[in-house]
């Protein structure tokens, strides 16, 4: 038995690829409160997830230039009792405008809804 390489050369012309820059975000996107934009982004990242479209945190991560605990951050938003999600999402945007995810942080991580409403007006108040 005989083995046989065979090798073939030709050459190919690479071009650069030139990549759109990112246009930024929408001028009215930019106008809602901060705690706001995350909380509709935490839902959206959400659906990702339940529709199968993204597989783990590191892969959203990935895809929007984040750290993993940051999509953690996001997603603990969605952990909010409904009355202060709906406040957040419909209140003007004077009263939203001074909170801060920071500020919110630890409510989320309460489980139980009448005392995360209760942290809620301590803070909003």
């Amino acid at each position: 038995m005989i083995d046989t390489v065979m090798r073939f050369e030709f050459t190919v012309d690479l071009k650069k690829v030139k990549h759109p820059k990112p246009t930024g975000q929408d001028p009215q996107i930019k106008k809602e409160p901060r705690l706001r934009q995350s909380l509709i982004l935490a839902h959206q990242l959400q659906s990702l997830f339940r529709e199968g479209k993204a597989s783990d945190y590191t892969q959203v991560a990935k895809w929007l230039n984040v750290t993993h605990a940051r999509i953690c951050q996001l997603l603990n938003l969605v952990l909010l009792a409904p009355e202060i999600q709906e406040e957040i999402l419909l209140s003007g945007e004077d009263e939203i405008d001074q909170l801060t995810e920071h500020r919110i942080q630890k409510i989320p991580m309460t489980v139980d809804w009448q005392k995360q409403k209760e942290m809620w007006k301590e803070i909003t108040t």
